[in-house]
């Protein structure tokens, strides 16, 4: 199944797909922080609280403080706004990480080298992002019922999230210096012929 799904995202990795998907990226990301659908509203709707989802080590009594400090008006808008782009950004964001890292690493290594495969770790985050989603989205609407456990998981896929971007973060980092150190390396070894 990896393997499929390498072949997939292999296919599709090209510079025009790869600057397709960066300006979804920075759109979407303009969109779910600014005003008047995003974050920045939210904020100036309940005097500067935010998301949970940006929340970090959160308790189950913490995230239900955040979600009472939103008030009515604020779940309301959580919902209705920024939960659907919330689940669009996540999406945006890995196909953009999967395409960039696989067109990098197969410029760094070998055909069938098996680091290739290392850039589908950049999906991670997006997927913990979905679950963490659910979760969040089964709070506020079950809010002011208290699910500890629900809110435990959702501060673990939190953590699981940002860690997984992290990673992402670090993959295109180490194909972006290893694509410009080759070719740096690739012209003076020909300058020097």
């Amino acid at each position: 199944m990896l393997n499929m799904l390498y072949d997939m995202v292999k296919r599709h990795a090209s510079p025009k797909a790869i600057w397709v998907t960066l300006a979804c990226f920075v759109l979407s990301l303009a969109l779910i922080n600014g005003k008047p659908f995003g974050v920045a509203q939210l904020k100036a709707m309940t005097g500067g609280v935010g998301i949970l989802d940006m929340e970090m080590g959160y308790s189950p009594q913490k995230a239900y403080d955040h979600l009472t400090a939103l008030g009515e008006a604020g779940r309301a808008f959580h919902l209705h706004y920024i939960v659907p782009q919330d689940f669009i950004f996540p999406a945006i964001y890995s196909i953009f990480y999967v395409l960039t890292t696989t067109f990098l690493f197969r410029k760094l290594f070998a055909e069938h080298h098996a680091l290739q495969k290392l850039s589908l770790l950049t999906l991670l985050g997006g997927l913990a992002d979905y679950c963490e989603n659910l979760c969040i989205v089964t709070m506020l609407l079950d809010y002011p019922a208290q699910h500890a456990t629900l809110a435990n998981i959702a501060n673990v896929l939190t953590l699981a999230k940002f860690g997984g971007v992290g990673l992402a973060y670090l993959l295109l980092l180490a194909g972006v210096f290893g694509v410009g150190f080759n070719a740096a390396r690739e012209r003076f070894r020909r300058k020097n012929l």
